[in-house]
């Protein structure tokens, strides 16, 4: 099994999810290469992301940190072992996300449970200027 900062990691088994586990908080900074990058990725390249915006500043995309927040279960679960699908995301945007930003990310499961013989489960998660 792997490790992350210098402690084990859990093998990623459903069976060894607990409800109520928190991930995070983790920090990530809203870099210049981390909005291009996303530019890229979604074929998106709106002026507002590379310059000014009506809210005064440099805005990153919506969803750039829809996958940070997805990944955070990552820092406790070894990415590695893990075997599922992902089947669906709910966002809520409140504020749009700053060039420079540091975010601050944390999760946590929040329910489990079993349809037709799979395990799933839930995690909510937020991002924080």
């Amino acid at each position: 099994m792997g490790e992350a900062g210098g402690r084990k990691l859990k093998e990623g088994l459903y069976e060894l999810v607990e409800v109520g586990e928190e991930f995070g908080p983790i920090e990530e900074v809203i870099t210049d290469h981390k909005i291009k990058t996303f530019a890229f990725m979604m074929d998106d390249y709106h002026p507002w992301y590379f310059g000014d915006s009506p809210f005064g500043k440099r805005i990153g995309h919506a969803g750039i940190l829809a996958n940070d927040l997805l990944q955070l279960f990552t820092t406790v679960y070894d990415p590695n072992t893990v075997v599922g699908l992902h089947t669906q995301e709910e966002l809520w945007f409140v504020n749009p996300v700053f060039a420079g930003e540091r975010a601050r990310l944390r999760g946590k499961y929040v329910e489990k449970y079993e349809r037709r013989g799979k395990g799933y489960v839930v995690m909510e998660a937020d991002a924080r200027g």
